[in-house]
């Protein structure tokens, strides 16, 4: 935030944003297609899972296909006649009992399974790794505040605010610095999460607040 490196982002273009958007479409479907299959093959880059799914299509599990189309086509249904329930939610309800009742599990559905529980110790970063890992650090820190404003300002409506630069960049930045203490991931923006996001109707920080909350009581 004190240098100001947000307009970093003003280098992105139209045709780059456009692209992105493109790009993001296709990558999300080409990840989910997989488990939406009941698909399992080492991931790799995007042309290798293409031909990886087209390989595997007669190893795919009927029931787990059977499974995703009927949940995609209960979001759809439930967007275009009942726009303002929670669909996301209301399918993930009914996945999950329908899994139970009908015990597809042993049919080839996979279940999430059990979830670690607990939270993780706050230990204090090695101050001697500092020297050595700053190179992929900085690159790191690069290319996840570029991904955050790309997919902020490609899942921008007409109408709204395009996220503010400089304060994506702070709020990347603090978000990291405390996931340090944690042993967490590098934190940034996310196209499949925003997607996600948007079709659950966020319009806030609220959203990101929410999230948080509920995974940390699922946490505990």
């Amino acid at each position: 935030r004190l240098l100001r490196l947000g307009f970093v982002a003003d280098f992105i273009s139209e045709p780059v944003l456009i692209g992105f958007k493109a790009g993001i479409g296709l990558v999300i479907v080409v990840d989910q297609i997989p488990k939406l299959l009941g698909m399992h093959f080492p991931k790799g880059p995007f042309f290798h899972n293409v031909l990886a799914i087209i390989q595997n299509i007669p190893h795919a599990s009927v029931a787990t296909a059977a499974v995703g189309i009927l949940m995609v086509l209960l979001l759809l249904g439930m967007e275009h006649r009942f726009p303002r329930a929670p669909a996301p939610l209301i399918a993930v309800a009914v996945g999950i009992i329908g899994v139970w009742l009908l015990n597809l599990t042993a049919h080839g559905v996979a279940i999430v399974g059990a979830v670690p529980t607990g939270l993780p110790p706050v230990t204090v970063p090695d101050p001697t790794m500092m020297e050595r890992l700053w190179p992929e650090a900085l690159g790191i820190a690069l290319m996840s505040f570029t991904e955050t404003i790309a997919a902020g300002r490609a899942f921008t409506q007409v109408g709204e605010h395009a996220p503010a630069a400089n304060r994506e960049l702070t709020a990347t930045g603090l978000a990291n610095l405390g996931g340090a203490f944690l042993g967490a991931m590098a934190a940034g923006g996310g196209t499949t999460q925003t997607a996600v996001n948007r079709l659950s109707g966020a319009r806030s920080q609220l959203a990101g607040l929410v999230t948080a909350l509920a995974s940390l009581g699922t946490m505990r």
